[in-house]
């Protein structure tokens, strides 16, 4: 449950950020300027999320577990070792969840427009 939460959150403070810095409408123009016609807000603003999340979420926090958990004692869970198997999936199942929150707040955000097609 953590993992999904953080994920919804640092997915609202991404899109709420970039939003402030009006840089949704500007990667939406600069999309559909190259090539990217059906480029909208909507899309801009889940790639935004995803983005947000994965780079805070997904890379900052998965290596401050494996840097700080030794720290105090316990065996991290590598996350950036592959193969995935059954002993390393814990990072892949927390970002994934993450993931999983992220698009849920996105979903929440963005129903009104959802419902009226």
């Amino acid at each position: 449950m953590p993992h999904f939460w953080l994920g919804y959150v640092l997915s609202e403070y991404s899109s709420a950020g970039v939003n402030s810095l009006n840089l949704q409408a500007r990667l939406t123009e600069r999309f559909q300027k190259h090539g990217w016609a059906t480029a909208t807000f909507t899309k801009v603003d889940f790639l935004v999320r995803l983005t947000g999340f994965l780079l805070i979420g997904g890379l900052f926090w998965e290596w401050s577990e494996l840097f700080f958990s030794p720290l105090i004692g316990i065996e991290p869970d590598s996350f950036f070792a592959f193969p995935i198997t059954l002993r390393n999936i814990d990072g892949a199942l927390d970002v994934t969840v993450g993931v999983v929150g992220a698009a849920f707040a996105f979903l929440i955000k963005h129903k009104a427009k959802f419902r009226k097609k």
